[in-house]
């Protein structure tokens, strides 16, 4: 028998959301995560949106660099350095949120 990390998570998301916890991290850790929002601004962005996706996470605008890089397997320092300074904006985004809790879109 095979183990199936997705089907856990097929029975751990209602459960969790069944007892009122929607953000794991969250929920378990007291603290804000960098990727909370990150739905709803990928929901904003298909209903064009754009405005509302930034506020709910401006990061959203670096996923698709991000989903081509792994994709296409980019070679080079300069994709490395992009990659970088992504990350680096993601701690920022997460340190302001920690910082100014009204900044963090419900």
């Amino acid at each position: 028998m095979c183990f199936n990390p997705y089907g856990l998570f097929s029975i751990a998301i209602p459960v969790m959301k069944y007892f009122g916890i929607t953000y794991a991290f969250k929920h378990f850790s007291g603290i804000i995560f960098s990727g909370c929002g990150m739905t709803r601004a990928l929901l904003s962005i298909l209903m064009l949106d754009f405005g509302a996706a930034f506020r709910y996470n401006p990061l959203v605008f670096a996923l698709p660099y991000i989903f081509a890089y792994i994709l296409f397997d980019f070679k080079g320092k300069t994709h490395k350095y992009i990659l970088v300074i992504i990350g680096f904006l993601f701690i920022l985004n997460w340190v302001i949120r920690l910082a100014v809790p009204s900044l963090h879109a419900v």
